[in-house]
């Protein structure tokens, strides 16, 4: 009889000490869009989170390409693509959020302004420019953003 508590003391103990394996961080993804057709462009965020906080945004900015923009149906050459993306750069100053670097991309069917957000090290600026509350969940942004018309998937 002892020999067998023994036993089934020894298995509640291992039993026990089991329970100490580290669950892993879900990371949560969507991709919001909405599009201006009125001027051809589309803003997409992509969100990205961990324990339903956002860790960070990527704020895409979708717009015509060099042949529609050199009214062509031919490719533009790429000099004439790398001019392009010195006048958006000009125009757009360099970032489209606040406090964050953009980087551009001109192709032939369309171009690419990117800046990506990291919430942990996000000015001010830059989260009310992208209508970010650190008091927000991960699904809570994302409702906000429906709410203003994107679609996310």
């Amino acid at each position: 009889m002892k020999k067998l508590l023994s036993i089934l003391f020894v298995s509640i103990l291992l039993t026990g000490c089991g329970n100490n394996v580290k669950e892993e961080t879900k990371v949560k993804k969507k991709s919001c869009r909405v599009e201006d057709e009125e001027s051809s462009f589309i803003i997409i965020m992509d969100v990205e989170g961990e324990k339903n906080k956002v860790k960070s945004v990527d704020f895409i900015l979708e717009m015509p390409g060099a042949k529609e923009l050199f009214d062509t149906d031919e490719d533009v050459p790429r000099e004439d693509m790398k001019e392009l993306e010195e006048e958006l750069r000009k125009s757009l100053s360099d970032e489209i959020v606040p406090g964050t670097k953009a980087a551009f991309k001109v192709g032939n069917d369309k171009s690419i302004c990117k800046s990506i957000i990291k919430i942990a090290d996000a000015n001010e600026e830059s989260l009310d420019y992208i209508d970010y509350d650190e008091d927000y969940t991960f699904d809570d942004y994302v409702k906000i953003l429906e709410e203003q018309g994107f679609i996310c998937k």
